[in-house]
Formats: structure tokens, C-alpha cells, sequence
């Protein structure tokens, strides 16, 4: 009984440790931005039909500034890109994040088709 009594101490203890404050969600330093990315390297498209890509972006604050671009031409201008493509290709990908002075990017190659 002596043993039970003692484990459920311990336990108790360890509880109240778990609840205490949380520091695993700290503030963003002013030239920290992060892209989170699962997304290959080589994407595919078809002419004429909507083509979609999400990434996340932290901190997501509104002090990011997001631009997508196609062969270097600006076409969006969020962490999401919705375009439809006019002709079939294969172009560059590239999507940029700046916070303050800093800047990161991810590439991607883009292969679009011509419909069936």
C-alpha cells in the first residue's frame, strides 16, 4: 500500500510539471521566416484547368510578403497560387517569402500539358 501511495505521489508531480508553462511556442525574432514544404520538386499541370499550390509560411502574421513566379514574371502574390495555364511547357516554379531582410524561396520545375 505504502508502494501505491508513493507511485501515485510521483505521478501527481509529474502532472503538475507537465502543466506548467509552455515556452515551445516562442516569438518570432524579426528575420526569421520559415517555408514548410512537402510538396516534389517536379510538378505537373494541364492547359485550361485550374492549377493549385499551398505552402505554409511562418510566422503567419501578415509580415510575410509571398510572390509566385513563372519563368520570372510575377503571377501571385500569397502563400497560394491558383493560376491556369494558356500553353503547354515546361517553366520554372518559383515561389519567394521576404520578412524584413530576409528571403528564402523554393524552386520547383513545371511540366504543363495539353489536354486529352
Amino acid at each position: 500500500m505504502k508502494m501505491l501511495k508513493y507511485i501515485l505521489f510521483l505521478l501527481a508531480g509529474l502532472v503538475c510539471l507537465a502543466c506548467n508553462e509552455d515556452e515551445g511556442n516562442p516569438p518570432f525574432a524579426a528575420d526569421e521566416l520559415y517555408i514548410y514544404d512537402q510538396t516534389a520538386e517536379s510538378l505537373t499541370a494541364v492547359v485550361g484547368q485550374e492549377f493549385k499550390l499551398s505552402l505554409i509560411v511562418s510566422p503567419n502574421d501578415g509580415s510575410v510578403e509571398c510572390t509566385w513566379l513563372l519563368d520570372e514574371q510575377a503571377i501571385g502574390h500569397s502563400k497560394d497560387l491558383v493560376y491556369t495555364f494558356s500553353q503547354p511547357g515546361t517553366f520554372a516554379l518559383r515561389f519567394e517569402a521576404v520578412r524584413g531582410s530576409r528571403a528564402i524561396s523554393m524552386r520547383y520545375t513545371l511540366s504543363v500539358t495539353a489536354p486529352n
